[in-house]
């Protein structure tokens, strides 16, 4: 499972509550998730 930089540095500047960070995280995981499990692409 690579992480992506960008998205983590994304994440660190835009949450600013840790509230936001986790609904932030909430989204970029639902939107990379299916990424890493499906074989395609």
């Amino acid at each position: 499972m690579k992480n992506r930089p960008t998205e983590h540095a994304c994440l660190m500047t835009t949450g600013k509550d840790t509230g936001e960070t986790a609904r932030f995280g909430q989204q970029v995981m639902s939107r990379v998730l299916p990424e890493i499990t499906s074989p395609v692409r």
